[in-house]
């Protein structure tokens, strides 16, 4: 039998990722690979599997959420209310920093999100994770190099 609310809970943050990398495509000739970016970033193309990952994750999660919470108690309610807004603003942070190009906005919304403990406390374990993606990709780009 086939889990619909499951499959419908993970594939929905993905949909903005999706709008998403439409803008960010168009930007990236143009206007990303002429700024001044860290010899640690990611290569352009590891983003891509790296924020599938983490949407299908935090939908996944959201979906558990769901299923095992009762709507009736404050926590459920809460829990999800501070994931759909995180999922806003991650799909509204592509459009403004590879559509309109405007860094300082951006940076006010990431020093926003880390400033609300909460939202950054439920999400510290998916931060690792991205991380340790990082580390992995700097790592293989390293072995590229001396191989």
């Amino acid at each position: 039998m086939v889990n619909w609310p499951a499959i419908g809970f993970t594939i929905l943050p993905n949909v903005g990722g999706l709008a998403g990398g439409l803008i960010t495509r168009a930007a990236i000739e143009k206007w990303y690979d002429q700024l001044k970016k860290p010899n640690w970033r990611p290569p352009n193309w590891a983003f891509g599997p790296i924020w599938t990952s983490l949407y299908c994750g935090m939908g996944y999660a959201s979906y558990l959420v769901w299923k095992e919470g009762d709507w009736h108690q404050e926590p459920v309610r809460t829990a999800l209310a501070v994931y759909g807004i995180n999922l806003v603003a991650n799909w509204s942070w592509t459009p403004i920093f590879f559509g309109a190009k405007d860094i300082q906005l951006v940076s006010f919304l990431i020093s926003a999100a880390l400033r609300n403990r909460e939202i950054f406390k439920a999400y510290k374990p998916v931060t690792k994770l991205a991380y340790k993606n990082i580390q992995v990709f700097q790592n293989l780009q390293k072995l590229n190099r001396i191989l």
